[in-house]
């Protein structure tokens, strides 16, 4: 019985020996996103550039505020729509998947 346990055991100990040896580790470079972040930044819309009038006192100022909102409401929303397709691609290196 004594036998069985000692040949259990070198069993084992060699299964582990093998296992380990043939693991191999995988370093990864991690990933520089400085300078696409960069331009997504530099993309980002400015609200200080709207023309909007302060003072408004007829139904051209309304309509051209107007206007104004909707082009701001554009340009963020396509700004929205290029940090979703960042992240997606984010996701995609990092899970290396296509």
């Amino acid at each position: 019985m004594k036998k069985i346990n000692v040949l259990v055991a070198l069993l084992c100990v060699l299964c582990v020996f093998v296992s380990c040896r043939h693991t191999q580790t995988i370093e990864e470079e991690p990933i520089d996103l400085g300078p696409s972040m960069e331009i997504l930044f530099d993309s980002r819309p400015d609200n200080t550039k709207l023309d909007i009038i302060q003072d408004v006192q007829t139904l051209d100022d309304i309509v051209l505020n107007s206007a104004e909102y909707l082009k701001a409401w554009e340009l963020w929303e396509n700004y929205s729509d290029a940090l979703e397709e960042y992240i997606r691609n984010i996701g995609k290196v990092v899970c290396h998947s296509e």
